[in-house]
């Protein structure tokens, strides 16, 4: 997917939006697992993101959300069964919570 797609989105506050990665559906020993027996979170890519996590409390000169810790690009992970799925001019999707993301691979 080129970059600009995503550009004429508007993501806000503490949305992101994913692009799935395929996961393994074979087991070391060869047998096929269906999606809903993987106990391993999913992983993506992020596309596109909000502001950041907002803030309980805004003090004064300070911003209203909290920045993440990822960047378009980075690879995610989040926990299987989360967020929603959407088609996006033909391209599938999910629309997470920033909450939702259990951690980043490391580059």
């Amino acid at each position: 997917m080129s970059n600009t797609f995503f550009d004429k989105y508007n993501v806000y506050a503490d949305n992101v939006i994913v692009k799935v990665d395929s996961q393994e559906s074979q087991s070391t020993g060869g047998i096929i697992l269906p999606e809903q027996s993987q106990d391993i979170p999913a992983r993506g890519t992020v596309l596109a993101h909000g502001e950041g996590m907002p803030r309980k409390k805004v003090r004064k000169n300070k911003s209203k959300f909290i920045p993440y810790d990822f960047e378009k690009g980075d690879t995610v992970f989040y926990p299987q069964g989360a967020g929603v799925e959407y088609v996006l001019d033909g391209r599938k999707v999910l629309f997470l919570k920033g909450d939702d993301i259990l951690g980043k691979l490391d580059r």
